[in-house]
């Protein structure tokens, strides 16, 4: 079940150096039974991933390779998280040869203007709705090579509102996610995507909510001024609220983007 503890034998060859018996956690297990996803503990409180197929009698046939889901997010506007998510997306894709999906969750749609999608598409908040019966009619390929997006629009605004009041929509995302990585490994390929990098607005909705619970690390732009440092302290406490429906998830860090360059 969901939250049993559970010990990874040592290991030694391809992986590099000999790794000692891990302790760790089950963090998901698929709908069907198909496969389930560990957090094992490390020394320094690292943490590492993996997750296993479901064979007879509930034995553990081959390690499957998962993708690392990204959100950049702070309640303060302009600091630069588009900015942040568009430039990460072409340098992994083009300097580290990374498949990457950028997800825009803000309604303001800057990262789908960004990429010139059309206005007619289907967007992030067919998804938040329970709308989109085959995933990938919300998947756009961009005229940066290996690099997908999830465009967005103002209808966003009124899938968050549905949302919390139908109290529903906070794993919308995360289950978005394991279709299509499910269906990449149906089709032979370790992950739908290398990388998927979550651009989320300056506010705490059901979309923000969503993406955190379908991410494993929370990157959190700031300006070096006192009202971006006060939204990031209000985030961290809204991630340590979200922890409840998904308790992997991690700040990677604080990344500053922007500092008055002044002298004193």
């Amino acid at each position: 079940q969901v939250g049993d503890h559970v010990c990874r034998a040592p290991t030694c060859g391809e992986r590099g150096p000999a790794l000692p018996p891990t302790l760790g956690r089950i963090l998901y297990i698929h709908p069907e039974r198909r496969y389930y996803t560990v957090e094992f503990y490390m020394p320094r409180g690292r943490t590492f991933r993996e997750s296993y197929l479901i064979g007879r009698g509930n034995a553990q046939e081959r390690t499957i390779q998962t993708n690392e889901n990204n959100i950049i997010v702070n309640l303060k506007g302009g600091v630069g998280k588009t900015v942040t998510a568009v430039n990460m997306a072409a340098i992994l894709a083009e300097d580290y040869g990374k498949k990457v999906l950028v997800i825009d969750a803000d309604p303001q749609a800057n990262a789908t203007r960004f990429y010139g999608i059309s206005e007619d598409a289907n967007t992030i908040a067919c998804i938040m709705d329970g709308f989109a019966d085959d995933p990938y009619d919300c998947i756009y390929c961009t005229a940066h090579e290996g690099v997908d997006i999830v465009p967005s629009d103002i209808s966003l605004i009124t899938a968050d509102i549905a949302s919390v009041s139908k109290g529903v929509g906070a794993g919308r995302l995360r289950d978005f996610l394991n279709v299509i990585d499910e269906d990449a490994r149906t089709s032979g390929e370790a992950t739908a995507y290398d990388v998927v990098l979550i651009d989320c607005p300056p506010s705490f909705t059901a979309a923000s909510v969503a993406a955190i619970a379908a991410s494993d690390d929370v990157i959190i732009p700031v300006k070096v001024d006192a009202f971006s440092v006060a939204g990031m302290r209000e985030l961290l406490t809204q991630i340590s609220g979200v922890r409840g429906i998904c308790p992997g998830i991690r700040t990677a860090g604080i990344l500053v983007t922007m500092w008055h360059n002044i002298r004193l």
